[in-house]
Formats: C-alpha cells, structure tokens, sequence
C-alpha cells in the first residue's frame, strides 16, 4: 500500500484500537479463538458544510470521480465502479422492474402462501 497504504492503516489503528481501547491489531484473537476478542470500532460524523460549500464540494467530487471511472479498466472489465455504485444501480433496477427471486425461493413463499392460508396472489 506504500505510504498512503500505512497511513490509512495507522488512523484505523489508532482510532479502533488505541483510542477505543480494545488493543492493536496485532493483538487480536485470531480465527482459532483461542484468545479473548479486542476488536474495536469507531463511528465518527463529519459535518461536511464546516469545511467548504457542499455544492462546491459535491462538484469536485463529481470531478474525482469521473477521473476514476476514466481510469484504464482491467482486462476483461468495461467500467470502474465507485464504492456503492453497483449497489445502488440494483436498488434503482430492482425498484423499477422488481426484486428478482429464483424458482426455489418462489416455490417456498407459495408452499408458506397455502400453508397459512394468506391469500396472496402470485
């Protein structure tokens, strides 16, 4: 990850470990579970507006990300998402045209419909 790479890992470190109080990384209980857990979180707000104009900001956020997406693809690959993207596009589709269900899962929610008897129509 190089310096940036370090950096990010050090401010995680330091806010979900040292400042939690749950310990460092390299002291938390490994998949084993031989050793008591100490893993820590850390939830902050940033109030955006305290720094600059938020439309300001959106737009060279708007700008950062549209560097991103024109960035060259890996081989096999069209488009370059931005974290959240995917899911969000499947929100809008699932929204429009309907969340999709698999034969199966169909099958089981009529077997429950006649079973109590709900009176769906599906």
């Amino acid at each position: 990850g190089g310096h940036k790479g370090y950096g990010l890992q050090l401010m995680i470190e330091l806010l979900c470990g040292v400042l939690s109080g749950a310990g460092l990384e390299s002291r938390m209980a490994g998949a084993s579970g031989t050793a008591k857990s100490a893993t820590g979180h850390f939830m902050g707000a940033i109030k955006m507006s305290g720094f600059r104009d938020l439309s300001a900001m959106f737009g060279d956020m708007g700008k950062l990300f549209d560097v991103i997406r024109g960035a060259k693809k890996a081989p096999g690959h069209d488009r370059i998402y931005i974290h959240g993207e995917p899911e969000a596009i499947a929100e809008e589709e699932n929204r429009r045209i309907g969340v999709p269900i698999t034969p199966a899962v169909l099958e089981q929610i009529q077997r429950l419909n006649e079973e109590l008897e709900l009176g769906f129509e599906l």
